[in-house]
């Protein structure tokens, strides 16, 4: 098993090379952020809604150059949350990412809040190519790019297949949890 994990990372790293990256620190990254989880995390209070607000900001220029909308609907008096805002900033920079990556000129990604007893869920939903019923359990295990997969946004990268399972360490470093529905193929992605 470990075996086949070192020869994954070592393809990993020799396609971004032969590929030349669009980002390659953003591939680094998640490399080796992979390799580490959980280590270096520091909780603290956050405002989920604000940070999202400062990654929306972020994101924005690149959003407006593929012609998509990032809709928030923040909610009311949310509540702080303990939890690392680094690792949470990433989640969500990878949530909206995936979402520019998979979504057409046009297209729209909406985020909503909705405080629950003792957690937020927060819900990322996009207007992009979708995903076929038999992949989505794929979805967030490592190294997990799904067959096909490509970004119709413009983008040249196709991924490193370890963004959702990076997620989904993080939420689970966080007591969280994490699921994503399609209703198939060009109709959008829902992530909780």
């Amino acid at each position: 098993h470990d075996a086949e994990r070192a020869r994954q990372r070592l393809e990993l790293t020799r396609g971004m090379i032969r590929e030349g990256w669009g980002r390659p620190e953003e591939a680094y990254r998640q490399f080796f952020t992979s390799l580490f989880l959980p280590g270096g995390s520091k909780v603290t209070q956050v405002q989920l809604d604000a940070l999202m607000q400062d990654v929306v900001l972020e994101v924005a220029p690149r959003a407006e150059e593929l012609g998509l909308t990032i809709n928030v609907s923040r909610g009311q008096n949310l509540p702080m949350v303990l939890g690392d805002p680094d690792k949470l900033k990433e989640v969500f920079l990878n949530l909206i990412g995936n979402g520019m990556k998979f979504t057409e000129k046009g297209g729209a990604i909406t985020i909503s809040f909705n405080p629950l007893e003792r957690q937020i869920e927060i819900t990322f939903t996009d207007t992009g190519s979708g995903i076929s019923p038999e992949d989505l359990p794929k979805l967030f295990q490592k190294f997990g790019l799904l067959p096909g997969s490509y970004s119709i946004s413009g983008t040249t990268s196709q991924g490193s297949g370890l963004g959702l399972y990076i997620c989904k360490k993080i939420i689970d470093l966080h007591h969280g949890w994490i699921q994503a529905t399609s209703p198939g193929i060009g109709k959008g992605t829902r992530i909780v």
